[in-house]
Order: C-alpha cells, then structure tokens, then sequence
C-alpha cells in the first residue's frame, strides 16, 4: 500500500497523530491512562493541572509556594544546579539545600518565566517540558511518592544536528 493510500490511525489509538489545546497545553489526542480513569497513588491526581500550578508558582517567584511540593528529603539533579551551587556537582539533597539552590538561582534571573508545552505522565514521575523567559526548551522529570516530590531532574534541550 502506497504512503498516501495509508488510513491514519482511528483517534485514541497508540499513534494517533492528532492534537487538541487544553489549557494552552498540547494533548496527544487519544487515550490516555490518567483521563481514562487510572491514577497512580503516590502521583498528583491530574498531571496536566499540576504541571500549570506548577508553572504557576514558578512564574511568581514564590520559594515557600514551588517548595511545598517537595518532599523534605528531596534530592535534586540539574546541569544548572552544578553551575549555581558548584560544590554541589549538580546534586542537591533535602529541602533546605534545595532552597539555597533555587533562592540563589532566583537572585540571579529576577525575570525568570516559565510557559508551559506539554506534560508526560508515568509511574509516579511526571515530564514537564518548558519554556524559560530566554526561549531555551527545558524538561524537569519529577518523581512522586504520597503526593510529595522525592526526587526531580532538570534538563536542557540538546538540539539534533
């Protein structure tokens, strides 16, 4: 069968190519197991209107606010962390030190804003893909447990040559 002869997909299936704007947000158009029913326990009830609140907080500059849902014994990995806290190599443990990082990172980009692309949702982990005030595309890779955030992950976009 030749590509153009090629039926696309039925809408909710692994494949569909079709996207929705929910909430300024990209929804692959289909099924999805979180709106289907499933939850995850140790996870946030709604990826899509965490991530947003998220995004939300961050965009006030609020500390107490972005590190309410983070767990006190949080551990935190980042490229940038390593540039902010060097001493850190990029991994911050607990709360406090994960504070000092982000209060530290703040001071130095008092125009920080976030926009919101598209939200991954897993086994307890959540993928927030972001814009930042510059345009750089980033990734934060949040893992839950009991609602908290246990552990997170900051990455940058590395650009396909």
């Amino acid at each position: 069968m030749s590509p153009s002869a090629r039926k696309p997909p039925p809408q909710g299936t692994v494949g569909s190519a079709h996207r929705l704007r929910a909430n300024g947000v990209r929804v692959l158009a289909g099924r999805c197991a979180w709106r289907d029913g499933w939850q995850d326990p140790g996870m946030t009830p709604d990826p899509v209107a965490f991530a947003q609140q998220w995004v939300d907080e961050w965009n006030s500059l609020d500390l107490d606010r972005i590190l309410a849902h983070y767990a006190p014994d949080v551990v935190f990995r980042s490229p940038i962390a390593a540039r902010v806290l060097p001493e850190s190599g990029g991994v911050v443990r607990g709360i406090d030190e994960l504070r000092r990082y982000w209060g530290t990172a703040l001071a130095q980009v008092p125009d920080l804003r976030f926009e919101l692309i598209d939200v991954c949702a897993g086994l307890s982990t959540l993928l927030i893909r972001f814009r930042n005030q510059l345009g750089a595309v980033r990734c934060e890779v949040l893992r839950f447990q009991d609602g908290l955030v246990v552990e997170g992950e900051g990455t940058d976009l590395v650009e396909l040559v």
